[in-house]
């Protein structure tokens, strides 16, 4: 009798440890195909803004979804940034949650992937942050503050007090972790 209740725990472990396995490689999977997805429209977008030229082909409709790019150097991260946040979009690249850069009240969300925000917990007051939009405005910030707000209080993570403000999901998915920047 134990060998054969030792041996259903010793299954169950190993089909346990196998779906951890699986939740972890598809997650890398997602994370690599964000990133890649990611790469491909910045250098595009980069280019649309460079020539400040818009074109009617299919992947200038594309990049028409943009709004601009973030930079964030102490992470090594450049992303482009998509104007309308949705599941699909944001499987993609960061998007604008609400507000606008020249309004000084910019909000962008991203996944916590390691290509995307996943790394934002490391950034410290004083680090830089730059936003360029689509008109070649380039708006630089200063981290000032850092913080995990509850996922169910939008109304704390829409704090007007700040010019930028970047968050993405912790591990458990419940609390967002929150950077808050002033324009410099």
């Amino acid at each position: 009798m134990n060998k054969k209740i030792s041996a259903v725990v010793t299954l169950v472990g190993l089909i346990l440890i196998m779906c951890a396995m699986a939740v972890l490689f598809h997650n890398k999977k997602e994370d690599n195909l964000a990133q890649k997805s990611s790469n491909t429209v910045l250098s595009s977008l980069k280019e649309k803004i460079e020539e400040s030229n818009l074109k009617t082909s299919e992947e200038e409709k594309d990049l028409n979804q943009y709004d601009g790019y973030i930079k964030i150097p102490k992470l090594n991260l450049e992303l482009p940034v998509m104007k309308k946040t949705t599941q699909a979009n944001l499987k993609k690249s960061p998007c604008i949650y609400s507000g606008t850069a020249k309004d000084s009240n910019l909000i962008i969300a991203a996944h916590n992937y390691s290509t995307h925000f996943g790394k934002i917990n490391q950034l410290e007051n004083g680090d830089k942050v730059q936003y360029t939009d689509l008109q070649n405005n380039t708006y630089n910030y200063c981290v000032t503050a850092k913080e995990k707000i509850n996922g169910s209080n939008s109304e704390q993570m829409q704090n007007e007090n700040y010019a930028l403000t970047l968050f993405t999901c912790d591990y458990t998915g419940r609390d967002r972790i929150t950077i808050r920047c002033e324009r410099k």
